[in-house]
């Protein structure tokens, strides 16, 4: 009978284990037994601080959302409490964005003011869903003779205006949005520069793609509209 030697399938398994704990202090980093001792720790420590990073990231959302509305006279728990009345999910990870980053805008559109957009609003965004990205991929591997060499747009089945969108986040707060317009010119100084900048690189391009290749080579169909998306972002947002 043939002799079997694994003395090279021995060796790469250990080559393989020790390269996933360079920089591990003592014995862990080139010892086997140690090493993989180490890494059994570390991925139980990862599995369960993924977990707690959620929940610490939920506490500092509402902390940030409930800053916002002390500083316009209601508090975080009246105003979830009247948006479950009213059925809107909303996402707190957009409503904590909103309130940080452009708290102005966040009171205007929660209140019902009058927001101000650039131009006519009429640009456009194009957005698109993390489970149409990762259905995309899958059909690329599993049509991966048409993908190969080829570039395809992931989006949406249809962009959606600066307009449609102010419209969309008034009625999940239960307003109705009241919009009024400035050239970009003047409107750019009514922002800071970080949000102009911003601002600027989304409307300047106007994205609108077609996605007629990725359906006719990957199949490629989304589950998922533009304004779908952003609000299944904020659902998330308030749940997590």
């Amino acid at each position: 009978m043939t002799r079997v030697k694994r003395g090279v399938l021995k060796t790469k398994s250990r080559r393989n284990v020790l390269k996933m704990t360079k920089g591990y202090r003592l014995n862990r980093r080139n010892k086997e037994a140690a090493a993989i001792e180490a890494l059994m720790h570390a991925g139980a420590n990862a599995f369960a601080h993924r977990r707690d990073k959620k929940g610490d990231f939920r506490t500092l959302w509402n902390v940030r959302i409930n800053a916002m509305l002390r500083e316009n006279g209601t508090t975080y728990s009246k105003f979830i409490g009247a948006l479950t009345k009213k059925s809107i999910q909303i996402n707190r990870k957009m409503l904590s964005a909103m309130a940080q980053e452009n708290p102005e805008t966040f009171k205007r559109l929660s209140e019902g003011k009058v927001v101000v957009l650039p131009n006519l609003g009429m640009e456009t965004l194009h957005h698109v869903h993390a489970d149409d990205v990762a259905a995309s991929f899958c059909n690329a591997l599993n049509n991966w003779n048409n993908a190969v060499g080829e570039s395809f747009h992931i989006v949406s089945s249809q962009a959606i205006t600066l307009r449609g969108y102010a419209y969309a986040v008034a009625a999940w707060f239960g307003q109705e949005a009241r919009l009024s317009f400035l050239p970009w010119e003047e409107w750019k100084h009514t922002v800071s520069e970080m949000e102009a900048e911003e601002t600027w690189d989304h409307i300047a391009h106007s994205p609108n793609c077609s996605i007629e290749k990725a359906k006719r080579l990957l199949n490629y169909n989304p589950r998922y509209t533009s304004l779908q998306a952003i609000e299944e972002a904020v659902k998330q947002f308030i749940s997590n």
